[in-house]
C-alpha cells in the first residue's frame, strides 16, 4: 500500500515538473511569443527573452495583451523561436526608460513659495503662496508639452514714503511649457527635466494705510495683465506605479509697464501712473504626478 503511494506521488510530481510559468505575449497580428518580459516601458515597448536565448522588442502598438501563464517545461526548453512566432517579430530602436514621461497624458498639482518686491516702490514684503496644477502631453521620445494655470498670493507691509502700507497682491496665471526630459542613466528612476514657456499674468493688487497724525487714510488699487516668460528646471522620482513625487525651480520674467494706481481718500477717488513694474521672480515648486496610460 506504501509502496503505491509512493509510486503516485512519484507520477504527480513528474507531471507537475513538465509544466512551467512564462509570460505570453499576444500580438495582434495573431502571433504568439511564450518567454520572460525583461523590460517594459509603459506606453512604448516590451522586451522579451525566449527560453533558447533571443530577445526581441515589440512596439505596445503592436501587442494585444500579455499574460502570465502555465506552459509546459518541454515547450519552453524545446520550442525554437520560429515555431512559438508565426510572424516577423516588429523591431524597434531601445530608448531609456522615463517612467511617468513615457505615458501619453500626466497631470500635476501641489504648492510653491515665492517672492515679488512691491510694485510701487520695490520694497521686500515677504514671501507668497501659489497653488498650480498641469496636464502634460508626451509628443515625442523625450519631449512634452505641459499647459498649466497657477494662482498666488502675498501679503506683506510695505512703506511707501514713509507711510506704513498694508499690501496685498493676488495673480491668476496660465500658459504653456515645453519641456525636455532625461535619465542621468537607464537604471536610475530619477528623471530630470528643463525647459521654458510663456504665460500670460493677471495681478490684481490692493493697499491700505491708516490715519496718522499728518495724513489722511488711504486705499490703493490696481489691476494689470501682460505676457510674461519663465525658464524651469526639476526633477521626478516614482513613488508608486503612476505616481511620482517632483520638485522644479522656475525664473519668471515679465514687466508691467507704466501701472495705473487708483486711489481712494477721504471719500475723493483719482488715478496716477507710476513707474514700470519688474514682478520678476523665483518660484519653489513641489507636488505629485499622476500618469494615464
Amino acid at each position: 500500500m506504501n509502496g503505491r503511494k509512493v509510486l503516485v506521488a512519484t507520477i504527480c510530481l513528474a507531471c507537475l515538473s513538465m509544466l512551467s510559468w512564462a509570460d505570453v505575449v499576444y500580438l495582434k497580428d495573431g502571433g504568439v511569443i511564450k518567454g520572460k518580459v525583461i523590460e517594459s516601458v509603459p506606453g512604448v515597448s516590451y522586451k522579451i527573452k525566449t527560453a533558447d536565448g533571443s530577445i526581441f522588442v515589440f512596439e505596445v502598438d503592436k501587442v494585444e495583451r500579455v499574460k502570465f501563464e502555465e506552459v509546459p517545461e518541454v515547450e519552453k526548453r524545446v520550442a525554437p523561436v520560429e515555431e512559438v512566432i508565426p510572424v516577423r517579430p516588429v523591431k524597434v530602436k531601445e530608448k531609456p526608460a522615463l517612467s511617468a514621461q513615457k505615458m501619453p497624458i500626466s497631470a500635476g498639482g501641489g504648492l510653491g513659495s515665492f517672492k515679488v518686491e512691491g510694485a510701487l516702490e520695490g520694497a521686500d514684503i515677504g514671501r507668497g503662496m501659489e497653488l498650480f496644477g498641469d496636464l502634460r502631453l508626451m509628443v515625442r521620445n523625450n519631449f512634452a508639452i505641459q499647459g498649466e494655470l497657477r494662482s498666488g498670493k502675498l501679503s506683506g507691509d510695505e512703506p511707501i514714503e514713509g507711510l506704513p502700507v498694508k499690501s496685498t497682491y493676488k495673480y491668476l496665471s496660465y500658459g504653456a511649457t515645453g519641456l525636455l526630459l532625461f535619465n542621468l542613466s537607464p537604471e536610475n528612476p530619477l528623471v530630470l527635466y528643463a525647459g521654458g514657456g510663456l504665460s500670460r499674468y493677471n495681478w490684481d493688487y490692493s493697499g491700505e494705510a491708516p490715519e496718522t497724525e499728518y495724513t489722511y487714510a488711504f486705499k490703493l488699487s490696481s489691476k494689470e495683465s501682460n505676457w510674461g516668460y519663465h525658464l524651469c528646471g526639476g526633477g521626478e522620482y516614482p513613488i508608486g506605479e503612476n505616481l511620482f513625487l517632483w520638485g522644479e525651480v522656475r525664473k519668471i520674467i515679465g514687466t508691467i509697464k507704466d501701472p495705473k494706481i487708483k486711489i481712494k481718500v477721504n471719500g475723493n477717488e483719482g488715478e496716477f501712473t507710476n513707474e514700470d513694474w519688474d514682478y520678476g521672480h523665483m518660484v519653489f515648486r513641489g507636488g505629485l504626478r499622476i500618469s494615464f496610460k
